[in-house]
């Protein structure tokens, strides 16, 4: 018998550490983490240049993880679900450490929608139509977020909402916007 069958017959399978965490297991999460932070922190340490970062957003990814266990369904794999966590905490540390810019977040979406030549003041009259012809709730919270230049923190405790829907709330916006700017600019060649 080799040393790595030995060691493999030893340690529990993903699916019943997964299930002896989720009863409150704290050795059997230390498991999990000692199986994947390896992997985790390198997918961090590819993403950024600071490896003190990369170790800070791979020890948030598990203290999430650990808060979240009792949603995780055991009939998946955990790795995936744990590389979404990962995902997660990059973009959120991403978006703290960067702050959005009303020109810089449509210049983005602009790029991806269409690559025609089109002046910046056509953009910008284009951005100021379709934002007017947003909704109250959803005009409300792009000014908030992008003219006011208020965080999602900010914005949700003035709304009441949870900053997680707001985020997402904000990717559709974004999405509409895009969309009625290309086609205003594509009307307008």
């Amino acid at each position: 018998m080799t040393i790595n069958h030995v060691h493999s017959t030893l340690r529990a399978s993903e699916s019943e550490l997964v299930s002896l965490a989720q009863k409150g297991d704290s050795g059997a999460f230390e498991q999990l983490v000692e199986l994947y932070e390896g992997r985790i922190r390198s997918f961090f340490a590819l993403q950024l240049k600071d490896p003190a970062q990369a170790e800070d957003l791979s020890q948030d990814t598990f203290v999430l993880a650990y808060q979240r266990l009792q949603s995780f369904d055991n009939s998946f794999p955990f790795y995936p679900w744990l590389k979404g966590i990962a995902l997660n905490v990059l973009r959120n540390d991403r978006r703290r450490r960067k702050p959005e810019s009303l020109n810089e977040e449509w210049a983005w979406a602009l790029q991806s929608a269409h690559a025609g030549p089109f002046e910046d003041y056509d953009v910008l009259q284009a951005l100021r139509m379709c934002v007017q012809k947003l909704e109250g709730p959803a005009r409300e919270l792009v000014t908030a977020r992008y003219l006011e230049g208020l965080s999602l923190t900010d914005v949700a405790a003035h709304t009441g909402r949870d900053p997680h829907s707001l985020s997402m709330a904000l990717v559709r916006i974004r999405g509409v916007l895009r969309d009625c700017m290309t086609e205003s600019l594509e009307n307008a060649r």
